[in-house]
C-alpha cells in the first residue's frame, strides 16, 4: 500500500510540475494518504484544493506555504517553511504543526485548531485570525503575534505552553487565552517587539480547581496612549509604570485567581504594587496589599493574592504610597522642654523628613525618631513627618498638632547669701509664669509661699531649691547657696524689772564684729544705741527713763571675718 501511495504522489507531483512549470504541489481534488512513517518533501508551496482530501500520518515537509482549500487531517507532522493557510477544514487529530520559517503567517478563511503547535527558527509567526491549540503550544525562540486575534490553549495542564526565549504578543483586543482547571501557576509568556523588545509575562494561579479561561496581553506602550491616563489615580497610588501595562480578562467561568506581573528592574525600575483601571471611577486604583518579590533573575514580580475584581481589564505596575505616618510623642508639652517623637508604622528601608512649624528645633530629620527642643511656648505648633519608601515614593504628610504651654522660668534673690545664724534670710521670687511655689531650704524645712523668709540656726552651707509650676503643669527649678558662718542669738523679749531674770537685752557671738546696734520705739525715736562688740541694754532710754512696755525695733550691723557687712532688722518686746 505504501509503495502505491508514494507512486501516486510522485505522479501527481510530476504532472503538476509539467503543467504549472512552478514548484507547487496541488492535490487537484485528489485523495492523498500519507501513511505512518512516510515522508513527503515539497520544495515549494503545497496546496490541497477543490474537494481534495489530504490524510497525513507521516512527516510532511513544505519549504513554502501549506494552503488547505479542502480537507486535511491525520496524526502526522507538518513542517511548514512559510505560511499556514487554512481556508476550509483542518482536523488536527493528534498531529503537530511546526512552523519552521523566520517570519510566517497563520492565516486563511477558517480557524485552525491545532493539536500541537511548535514555532521554530525564531522570527515572528503572525495570526490573521483566531487559532487554537488542543494540547501544547511550543514557542521555543519565536514570537507568536496574535495581533488583533486570540490564541486559545485548551489544555488545562499548567505545562501546556513551553518556551525558551519565545513569547506571545498581541494588539488591542488580541489575547493569549488559556483554559485552566486546577490551582497551579499558569504562565502567560507575553511580550512585544514593537518599539522596545520586552518579555513581561503574567502568571495566574486560580483559587479553585474549576473550569475558567483567562486572556492576557502585554500593551508595550504608555497607558495614557490607550486612554488610561496615568495621572488619574486614587490617593494610595504614588507612581505608575510609564513603559507598559497588561490587559488581563476572565473570559468565562467565575473562579478568582492570584495574579503575578513580572518586570525587569534594570530597565523598568523598581515597583512594589499593582493597580487596575476602575472604569466607573475613571482612574487607576491601588490593589494593596500586594506582595513584591525581588529574585531579579532577571525578573522581579508583584503578586496580588486571591484577586476578585476581574471586571477590570487594564493592570499596571505601581509604586504604593506609604501609609500616612502616625507620630508618637507627648502632647501637650511645656515650652523649653526636650521631647522625643517617633513614627508608629515605619516603612521598610524608608527615609524620613521631619519638620516643625515654628516653636522648636529638630535635632535629626532623617531617622525613625527625632528629638525636639521646644521654644518658649504659648503657641500651637505642628510636627510633620513624610516617609519615603526604598523605591522613592513619599507618603502624604503625617501631622501632629502640639500645644506648647508657656515656658516657666524659676528665679529668685536671697538676701543675704552669707549670714549669721538666727538672722532671717529673705527670699524674693522673680519667676515667670509661676502659679505654685515649693521652697526647699536645705535644712529639712520647706514652704509653698511665693517669697518667704527663713532663719538658719546652725552653721553650714545650704542649697536652696525653688520649684515652680504653671497652670498647665509645667515645672522649672532654680537654686542658690546660703552660707551660715556662725550662730548669733538676738533676744526677742526681755523684762528690765530688776528681778534678776532676763533683765538685760544682750547680743553676743563669734566670727563677727558688731559695729552698730540701734533700738527704736514704734514712733521711730531712738531709745538705745551702741557700737560695742558686745551689746547689753538694761532698758534705760537715751532720755534717762526706763523703756515702757511694748515692741521695739532693732537694727544690727555686723562685719564678718571675711569683711562682708550684714545688716539685720528685727524686734524685741519689753515687759515688766
Amino acid at each position: 500500500m505504501k509503495s502505491v501511495v508514494l507512486l501516486f504522489l510522485f505522479l501527481v507531483f510530476v504532472s503538476v510540475t509539467l503543467r504549472a512549470q512552478q514548484p507547487l504541489w496541488y492535490s487537484n481534488g485528489a485523495v492523498v494518504f500519507a501513511d505512518y512513517h512516510s515522508i513527503i518533501r515539497v520544495k515549494g508551496h503545497m496546496q490541497n484544493d477543490h474537494s481534495g482530501l489530504f490524510t497525513n500520518h507521516g512527516v510532511t515537509t513544505i519549504d513554502s506555504s501549506y494552503i488547505n482549500d479542502a480537507y486535511t487531517h491525520g496524526n502526522g507532522e507538518y513542517h511548514v517553511g512559510l505560511h499556514w493557510v487554512n481556508n476550509h477544514t483542518f482536523v488536527s487529530d493528534t498531529s503537530e504543526v511546526l512552523l519552521t520559517g523566520i517570519n510566517q503567517l497563520i492565516t486563511g478563511d477558517s480557524i485552525s485548531k491545532y493539536y500541537d503547535l511548535s514555532l521554530l527558527q525564531g522570527g515572528i509567526k503572525t495570526q490573521t485570525l483566531d487559532a487554537r491549540c488542543a494540547r501544547f503550544l511550543k514557542l521555543n525562540d519565536s514570537e507568536l503575534a496574535t495581533d488583533f486575534y486570540f490564541m486559545f490553549v485548551d489544555n488545562p495542564s499548567v505545562n501546556s505552553i513551553s518556551r525558551n526565549t519565545g513569547f506571545v504578543s498581541s494588539l488591542q483586543q488580541g489575547r493569549l487565552v488559556r483554559f485552566m482547571m486546577n490551582t497551579g501557576d499558569y504562565l502567560f509568556p507575553t511580550g512585544s517587539s514593537l518599539g522596545t523588545l520586552r518579555y513581561r509575562p503574567v502568571v495566574l494561579s486560580p483559587d479553585m480547581a474549576n473550569p475558567v479561561r483567562y486572556g492576557v496581553r502585554l500593551a508595550n506602550n504608555e497607558a495614557g496612549i490607550d486612554g488610561y491616563n496615568r495621572s488619574l489615580t486614587d490617593s494610595n497610588v504614588c507612581e505608575l509604570n510609564p513603559l507598559f501595562y497588561h490587559l488581563i480578562s476572565r473570559k468565562d467561568g467565575n473562579t478568582n485567581s492570584s495574579a503575578s506581573i513580572y518586570y525587569d528592574p534594570t530597565t523598568d525600575g523598581n515597583w512594589d504594587g499593582l493597580s487596575f483601571w476602575d472604569l466607573s471611577a475613571v482612574q487607576w486604583n491601588d490593589m494593596s496589599p500586594v506582595q513584591a518579590y525581588t529574585p531579579a533573575n532577571p525578573l522581579n514580580y508583584n503578586t496580588k493574592v486571591d484577586w476578585a475584581g476581574w471586571s477590570a481589564e487594564p493592570y499596571i505596575l505601581s509604586k504604593v504610597r506609604p501609609a500616612i505616618p502616625i507620630i508618637d510623642g507627648n502632647n501637650p508639652v511645656c515650652g523649653g522642654s526636650t521631647e522625643t517623637y517617633s513614627i508608629q508604622n515605619p516603612h521598610n528601608n524608608a527615609t524620613y523628613q521631619w519638620s516643625i512649624t515654628n516653636g522648636g528645633t529638630i535635632q535629626s530629620n532623617d531617622a525613625e525618631s527625632t528629638i525636639v527642643n521646644w521654644g518658649p511656648g504659648g503657641t500651637l505648633d505642628t510636627i510633620t513627618l513624610v516617609q519615603t519608601s526604598a523605591i522613592g515614593c513619599s507618603s502624604w504628610p503625617g501631622v501632629l498638632p502640639v500645644a506648647v504651654s508657656p515656658q516657666p522660668i524659676a528665679s529668685f534673690m536671697a538676701t543675704p547669701t552669707t549670714a549669721l545664724g538666727s538672722i532671717p534670710i529673705i527670699f524674693t521670687d522673680s519667676s515667670i509664669h509661676a502659679n505654685t511655689w515649693l521652697w526647699d531650704f536645705g535644712d529639712g524645712m520647706s514652704t509653698n509661699i511665693s517669697s518667704p523668709q527663713h532663719i538658719y540656726n546652725t552653721e553650714g552651707t545650704y542649697q536652696v531649691m525653688l520649684v515652680i509650676q504653671t497652670l498647665e503643669g509645667c515645672n522649672d527649678t532654680a537654686y542658690t547657696t546660703i552660707v551660715i558662718t556662725n550662730g548669733i542669738h538676738i533676744p526677742n523679749v526681755f523684762s528690765p524689772n530688776g528681778d534678776g531674770l532676763n533683765d538685760l537685752f544682750e547680743i553676743s557671738g563669734s566670727n563677727f564684729q558688731i559695729y552698730y546696734c540701734g533700738i527704736f520705739n514704734r514712733w521711730g525715736h531712738k531709745v538705745f544705741e551702741s557700737g560695742k562688740a558686745q551689746i547689753s541694754w538694761d532698758g534705760m532710754t537715751t532720755s534717762g527713763s526706763m523703756a515702757v512696755e511694748g515692741t521695739y525695733f532693732v537694727v544690727l550691723r555686723v562685719k564678718l571675718l571675711n569683711g562682708e557687712d550684714i545688716e539685720y532688722g528685727g524686734t524685741v518686746n519689753v515687759y515688766y
